[in-house]
């Protein structure tokens, strides 16, 4: 398929509450494939949304939607931190799949953020995501693996 830059919606603090819930629609698919038993769509929703508004404002955010005939068909959700821009989310509709539609948005953030003289990219893989396959992608993308990210839960048999 041929992908193309002006089809990439940029949301942002003063973008419309239309775009906001498209953008919005389009993590909860995210979040249902990568999580999903974490939390409850109303739940998320709303701590997602205080979450992204705020660090719109904390920090250079860039939440992009690719968007053809009406439909959203991808999305990426990156920020940069100690000046290292971690992508935070990468979501491609399941018949967009397998297209080039998610290392096309990765290219072209990686263009924006170079030119903004951005010289460092993070990525964390779910272990939920279908590991390998998802591992594959972001090598194939110059990534590499720098470290293993463990987390516990504080409840639970073994968080007294």
């Amino acid at each position: 398929m041929n992908w193309s830059a002006s089809e990439i919606r940029r949301v942002d603090a003063e973008s419309s509450g239309e775009l906001w819930e498209r953008f919005l629609t389009a993590m909860v698919a995210y979040w249902n494939e990568s999580f999903p038993s974490e939390l409850s769509h109303l739940e998320w929703h709303e701590l997602y949304t205080e979450r992204i508004r705020r660090r719109l404002q904390e920090r250079p955010t860039w939440l992009w939607m690719y968007e053809r005939e009406g439909r959203t068909l991808a999305l990426t959700n990156f920020h940069l931190d100690g000046g290292v821009a971690h992508v935070a989310e990468v979501w491609v509709a399941p018949e967009s799949r397998r297209h080039g539609l998610g290392a096309f948005m990765i290219r072209q953030m990686r263009r924006t953020l170079r030119e903004a003289g951005v010289t460092r990219m993070a990525v964390t893989v779910p272990a939920n995501a279908t590991v390998a396959a998802s591992i594959d992608f972001w090598h194939d993308l110059g990534f590499a693996e720098v470290a293993v990210h463990l987390e516990a839960t504080t409840f639970g048999p073994n968080g007294d």
